[in-house]
């Protein structure tokens, strides 16, 4: 796996990944971004993607987008097939290469995997909010779990 700077032009290679693992999590009220629509959610925002090779060349299998200023973490997704397998803790981890410590990031209640995966990897819950699809948890990484 290699992780990476993102290149503008592979927003069209991003966005079947967070249709995708949106879909599969069945928590969102809002699925099938279109790419004009993901590109207005990540505008102003560091990218990185996550990466395998295969027998065609290199795969995008995942990505994560900081908005920088706060260390916030927009949006972290791992292409379904191969969730479960590191990515999205090297992509956490070249977060904290970059920016540092602490990390933030709000999760859906709703979303029970990612919440379990972000306990799991370290991240505190801070505080809750009923602001968006019946509430989101906002975490803060301190130090990342081993």
């Amino acid at each position: 796996m290699n992780i990476r700077s993102f290149i503008k032009a592979e927003v069209e290679d991003i966005l079947p990944i967070y249709n995708r693992a949106r879909a599969e999590e069945d928590c969102f009220s809002d699925v099938d971004a279109t790419l004009q629509g993901l590109q207005g959610l990540i505008v102003g925002e560091s990218i990185f993607v996550a990466s395998s090779q295969n027998a065609s060349g290199e795969k995008i299998i995942g990505f994560v987008s900081v908005w920088s200023a706060e260390k916030f973490i927009h949006h972290l997704y791992v292409d379904p097939d191969c969730q479960g397998k590191g990515v999205a803790t090297a992509l956490i981890r070249q977060c904290v290469d970059v920016f540092g410590y602490p990390l933030s990031l709000k999760c859906l209640v709703t979303n029970t995997t990612a919440c379990r995966y972000y306990e799991a990897s370290g991240w505190q819950k801070v505080r809750c909010s009923s602001d968006i699809d019946g509430g989101a948890i906002l975490y803060r990484l301190k130090q990342l779990a081993d």
